[in-house]
């Protein structure tokens, strides 16, 4: 995808203007020309927005492939009790989908709760890294970290719906949602290496810090929205 991409940048007019719209100034993204198809691409939170769905996505692989031999090699889980550790977090997520979609209709700062949901998944996957609660407790914490990272769903959508151009929205969910398939594809091969170096501890504290970096470009996102809705006040 990125190399496609890359390969039709040339086809970007270098100078065509951003025509801002009354939408536009509300959302804090400017219109794109219908002419200028590829210019949305010139927006550094269009590139936030796809860096952090691949940031996600390479940390929900890893929970969904390589979770349960962790928390067996860490915990000393059976394989029915480690799976149960997944299940658990599937099932919280979607419980946090379902409460986040509420909490994101009364927010306008969807970067500031997408931050702070992740930031809370990430320190509840560092602990378990850090394996210092009992087995039983790890699916506990496993469901946590699902419930946390789900409530962040909603708010992650209607990030990006805001920083797309008025008349661009369905390419720029093109390009972002490419990054999910794209990180799910990278994850597998960065923490089955991390097993086979007999590390599995640090499954779970790679989970943190894709999260984390998460964090730093769904911030980033917000930023860049308020800075145009200032300028275009």
């Amino acid at each position: 995808v990125l190399a496609l991409l890359a390969a039709q940048r040339g086809a970007i007019p270098p100078d065509a203007p951003h025509q801002p719209s009354r939408a536009g100034s509300q959302q804090g993204a400017a219109a794109v020309p219908q002419a200028d198809s590829l210019g949305f691409l010139r927006l550094p939170a269009v590139w936030m927005c796809f860096g952090f769905f691949l940031l996600t996505a390479c940390a929900l692989g890893a929970i969904q492939g390589f979770t349960a031999p962790a928390l067996m090699k860490v915990y000393g889980l059976t394989l029915a009790a480690a799976n149960m550790g997944y299940t658990a977090y599937m099932l919280a997520s979607a419980g946090g989908m379902v409460v986040g979609g509420f909490i994101a209709a009364r927010s306008t700062s969807h970067d500031r709760l997408i931050a702070a949901a992740l930031l809370a998944s990430a320190v509840l996957a560092l602990v378990l890294a850090a394996a210092v609660v009992p087995g039983w407790m790890a699916v506990v914490l496993m469901g946590a970290v699902g419930f946390a990272s789900g409530i962040a769903g909603p708010s992650r959508d209607l990030m990006i719906r805001a920083a797309a151009p008025k008349n661009a929205t369905g390419r720029v969910f093109g390009v972002v949602y490419s990054g999910l398939d794209s990180g799910l594809a990278l994850g597998p091969l960065l923490f089955g290496a991390v097993l086979d170096a007999q590390m599995p501890a640090m499954v779970f504290a790679g989970i943190a810090l894709f999260q984390l970096a998460a964090v730093a470009t769904a911030v980033g996102v917000g930023s860049q929205r308020r800075a145009a809705v200032l300028q275009n006040a």
